[in-house]
């Protein structure tokens, strides 16, 4: 499982999320690397 969170600042903005969940794609996508469940964002601001 993997957490990212701020402790300050404004929430993540809704296109540091999309390249967050761009390199979780490329990771998934190496060979023996595996999502154990879907990927999903919370909390985005627009």
């Amino acid at each position: 499982m993997l957490n990212v969170a701020r402790e300050d600042g404004p929430p993540f903005h809704r296109t540091e999320l999309g390249r967050l969940l761009h390199m979780l794609d490329v990771l998934a996508s190496l060979p023996g690397v595996r999502a154990p469940e879907p990927i999903s964002v919370r909390g985005a601001r627009e």
